[in-house]
């Protein structure tokens, strides 16, 4: 959420006052300043804890950047609720993309399977 806040002004001020849509570079733009804004909170949150946390940075940003790519293709696609559907789509593929590439990334490492050892029932 922190990273929506830092990045909110500055994408607003680069995209045009909301409208990213209207030229294939701020669509792509606008997706790449939340990824990257998102991207930077998120490794300082899980630099300490998680091993290879800067390649976040760049899977942030990668998953951001197909969402407004969707976006873009949506909007030229309909141009009536073109405005709606980048939004639409630019959110929920950042965010799935990113939360399946974190879920993949953080879950456990599974534990090699050992043989019961002498003795053992």
């Amino acid at each position: 959420m922190l990273g929506v806040f830092i990045a909110g002004p500055l994408i607003v001020l680069g995209s045009g006052w909301f409208s990213p849509y209207s030229s294939f570079t701020r669509a792509l733009a606008t997706a790449a300043g939340l990824g990257l804004a998102l991207g930077l909170v998120q490794w300082f949150v899980m630099r300490r804890e998680v091993l290879g946390a800067p390649v976040w940075i760049g899977v942030s940003l990668l998953a951001w950047l197909a969402g407004g790519w969707l976006g873009y293709l949506l909007w030229i696609s309909n141009l009536q609720w073109g405005a709606i559907l980048y939004w639409i789509a630019l959110y929920f593929l950042g965010t799935a993309v990113s939360a399946a590439a974190m879920a993949w990334w953080l879950k456990p490492a599974a534990e090699p399977a050992t043989e019961p050892g002498p003795g053992a029932a």
